[in-house]
């Protein structure tokens, strides 16, 4: 697998969220993004968390103009696949909207 710059092949949208699902994503810098709470919650977007250059996500879903990632728990490392890690139950979900998966993140094509 190559990782290539988020913005040269994620222009934003639903769609384009739906595509890169179980891809893996890594931030180029640190960067802070809002813990996701769930969609059902009154307000789904929990506090600011870092998450640090090199560390690596999955593409879990799109939520609204935001991609929901889904990360290791502390101490936990990133498995093989998305279903992998979310079978574990260790795992972090965090939302950076479009511009931000953009401007900081590369993704395993």
């Amino acid at each position: 697998m190559n990782w290539k710059p988020a913005s040269l092949v994620f222009e934003g949208g639903t769609e384009e969220v739906r595509a890169l699902i179980g891809h893996r994503v890594r931030a180029r810098r640190d960067v802070q993004l809002f813990s996701f709470l769930g969609s059902e919650a009154r307000n789904p977007l929990g506090p600011p968390v870092k998450m640090a250059r090199g560390e690596m996500a999955f593409v879990a879903n799109p939520y609204e103009t935001m991609v929901v990632l889904a990360l290791p728990g502390a101490k936990a490392s990133l498995p093989d696949t998305l279903k992998a890690l979310t079978s574990k139950g260790n795992f972090r979900v965090l939302c950076a909207d479009w511009s931000e998966l953009r401007t900081s993140f590369d993704i395993e094509l």
